[in-house]
């Protein structure tokens, strides 16, 4: 019996070799038929036998190409076409322009690679190689429908070499966009810092490396500065030459083997490194070395993400340090004559080259806790992935979610897809807002979308807020900070029923004016109410307590009644909070992590964001099995206390106990705190599920320890694995909640 089949497949299908995959599985199975693209999926018509039909649709969702990523198929009875005797690749179509589903960039991929090292292949060296399994796509399109004419490589064309392979369907780069080689591809050149130019050559690249020079080098989606990763006069040198204190660099190993003798990896953090997203994922040190690049116990370590990067490497090169090229809180840079401009004081030679990036794109950064993902930094690998919202019905309009302030993303919705930009950064310079205006047009553009909803946080200076303020949009939502938290978790999970929210993070702003941070709601999409909190202290200096954390160590201490003044710049300090002058109230997480770190001489004085909680983790000693005390005043809101913990720190600093211990114990403490909380929650409520949110919770040691409690006691855990749980994640959120007020 021969059936014939349509089969409907959503998701990125489309730039990732999909097609010729269809047609290999349906001549293996002795299928007729065809496959196109029509502009929003894949499209075939299968026919044979039912067992042959059967086997097809198996290996479509069992053997699909890595860098694909099926998200729905639909399959429909159709006529038996009697003459049909072959399986053919049709002309694409144009019937949709609303493409939801556009591939990230992607690691070059192992055949690839091969075909780099080979002294016989024709693209051997070849610094551009690429194929439908990887290379640029997100960083190089221009609109929609995605083919060459709609890439920065519509300018270059392709010999007659390269042509036959993208023509030919058994070919690894049938329609492959950024096909070239040797002799069609854009140019690449060095430069030095001086504008004089010399050609393109990766052993002078190297060799300059070895002598200690800093090198900006165009990469996929922008700039990087690099440099000899065991030079630690030439990783100092960059780090004065980019005024980039004592923040951690990025690491770029020349394969998963140099990785494991320099970091403890486990199967699932070796799986991330090797994946084609390629994030920077951070590692756990096998010795207290490379101090000139991190000065905690762990690293951020990646492997080259394109061929560029694979010929940087040779015997005497194994590790390279490689960060954002940009001058420090600018957008990385992606265009030849701003590299030159902005970092020809920070760069000793240039490598360009004239294919044009139209995305900016950073790394993206995960780190894995107990197996599971945590994104700090979505970016190059993931973006413009989507997130599934049809769990929460449909919405008739388009919306935009403008996001935060710090590590701002925004979110748009195509139907009932979520799509999130890429790390814009912090919106306080002119460089940062003029990127996000940018990629906020280029966007719309892309995906076709009309946003006629716009949502935003509550806080009226936030630049993301007033730049929504101007917005055309027929309805406008201001979403506080921390509800958009914890639904951006919830979205990501696929789950609309109300829960325990635990929204840990350095600042938001209250419905009563103050600044929130370590807050518990009872919420969903619809609507939160403010269950508990940590009890309300001083910040005297306002956002100056998050790079001086001594001064929240002090404000704890008055608060609690332990502050002694010794200096005259404690006196002055006891006057400020005594008299309430610029004090701001704040109930957050991050800056009593802050405290605690700068009260037992991990941190008093910041020179990043979260440096001081970073420490404070680093150092915690594993084996401590204490904890301090704390209070919960249930009849005035469930406020939480933190006086007996803070005189039981100052206790084990006068017996002389080890910061390490104190540490400990502190995160056992907060755990604690945690679990206390939700439990008092469920037995008022009856809600069993808890979702942890922001920035706090990228403390992967209080994250295990407070979620073993919560597990162990019954409940549901929902945490994040696929958005950030930091400010990047709260678009979605955003996003999220408009969609429900708004949908059908």
């Amino acid at each position: 019996m021969i059936s014939r089949y349509s089969v409907f497949i959503e998701g990125i299908v489309q730039s990732v070799g999909f097609r010729p995959f269809v047609h290999q599985m349906a001549v293996r199975n002795h299928l007729t038929g065809y496959v196109l693209n029509n502009g929003e999926s894949v499209v075939c018509e299968i026919q044979g036998t039912e067992e042959a039909v059967a086997q097809f649709m198996q290996r479509l969702v069992d053997s699909a190409p890595v860098a694909s990523r099926i998200e729905h198929i639909e399959k429909q009875s159709i006529p038996v076409l009697p003459d049909e005797t072959v399986f053919q690749i049709a002309s694409s179509t144009a019937a949709g322009q609303n493409l939801r589903y556009l591939s990230p960039d992607l690691k070059i991929c192992d055949q690839c690679k091969a075909e780099l090292y080979d002294e016989r292949n024709r693209r051997h060296h070849f610094p551009l190689i690429n194929c439908t399994q990887c290379g640029p796509r997100f960083s190089i399109i221009k609109s929609l429908p995605y083919d060459r004419a709609s890439t920065t490589m519509s300018e270059f064309t392709m010999c007659d070499a390269c042509q036959s392979e993208y023509q030919t369907v058994s070919n690894r780069r049938f329609h492959a966009e950024p096909t070239c080689c040797h002799a069609c591809a854009p140019r690449l050149w060095i430069c030095d810092a001086q504008g004089r130019e010399l050609p393109y050559d990766s052993a002078l690249i190297r060799r300059l490396m070895c002598k200690g020079k800093v090198i900006a080098y165009k990469g996929i989606g922008g700039f990087q500065l690099i440099c000899n990763g065991t030079d630690e006069t030439a990783i100092e040198m960059l780090r004065h030459r980019k005024k980039r204190d004592s923040r951690p660099f990025a690491m770029m190993a020349r394969d998963i083997e140099v990785a494991k003798r320099q970091c403890i990896i486990s199967d699932e953090e070796e799986k991330a490194l090797q994946s084609c997203e390629n994030p920077i994922v951070i590692l756990r040190k096998k010795s207290n070395g490379f101090t000139a690049v991190s000065e905690t116990t762990t690293l951020g370590v990646m492997l080259p993400s394109s061929a560029l990067h694979c010929l940087l490497f040779d015997e005497e090169i194994d590790l390279v340090v490689a960060t954002s090229g940009n001058v420090s809180g600018e957008p990385i840079i992606h265009q030849n004559a701003d590299a030159f401009e902005k970092l020809h004081e920070i760069a000793d030679y240039f490598v360009f080259h004239d294919r044009d990036i139209l995305s900016p794109i950073d790394d993206s950064i995960v780190s894995l806790r107990d197996g599971k993902m945590n994104v700090i930094r979505r970016a190059r690998g993931y973006v413009p992935r989507a997130i599934d919202l049809a769990f929460l019905g449909t919405c008739p309009l388009d919306i935009l979610a403008y996001g935060a302030e710090l590590k701002n993303t925004f979110c748009i919705t195509s139907g009932t897809k979520a799509i999130l930009s890429q790390h814009i950064g912090d919106l306080k310079t002119y460089e940062v807002s003029d990127c996000y205006e940018g990629m906020l047009n280029r966007f719309h553009a892309l995906f076709h979308v009309e946003t006629k909803v716009c949502a935003f946080d509550m806080h009226p200076e936030y630049r993301s807020t007033q730049r929504a303020q101007d917005d055309g949009a027929q309805k406008k939502y201001a979403i506080q900070h921390h509800h958009a938290h914890i639904m951006s978790c919830m979205a990501e999970n696929q789950r609309r029923d109300k829960v325990i929210g635990v929204a840990f993070d350095g600042a938001g702003y209250g419905d009563d004016g103050a600044i929130w941070g370590g807050e518990f709601f009872v919420c969903d999409f619809s609507d939160y109410e403010r269950f508990a909190h940590l009890a309300y202290v001083k910040m005297p200096g306002g956002d100056l307590c998050a790079r001086q954390p001594l001064r929240m160590a002090q404000s704890y201490l008055y608060e609690y009644g332990l502050f002694e003044p010794k200096t005259s710049a404690e006196v002055a300090l006891l006057t400020q909070l005594q008299k309430g002058i610029n004090c701001p109230q704040t109930s957050s997480a991050g800056r009593l992590f802050d405290a605690v770190s700068a009260l037992i001489g991990v941190c008093e004085c910041a020179e990043y964001e979260a440096q001081a909680a970073m420490r404070l983790e680093d150092i915690a000693c594993e084996d401590e099995r204490g904890h301090y005390g704390y209070a919960i005043n249930e009849e005035q809101g469930n406020i939480v206390s933190f006086a007996p913990m803070f005189e039981g720190i100052i206790a084990d600093m006068k017996s002389g106990e080890p910061v390490a211990r104190i540490s400990m114990k502190f995160h056992r403490t907060i755990a604690n705190v945690i679990l206390s909380v939700c439990l008092i929650a469920r037995k008022k409520t009856g809600i069993n599920v808890v979702a942890f949110s922001g920035g706090v919770f990228q403390n992967r040691l209080l994250l295990s320890l407070a979620e073993k409690r919560l597990v162990h006691r019954g409940f549901e855990v929902l945490v994040h694995e696929k958005v950030p749980s930091n400010d990047g994640g709260i678009s979605l959120g955003q996003v999220a909640i408009a969609y429900v007020r708004e949908g059908l």
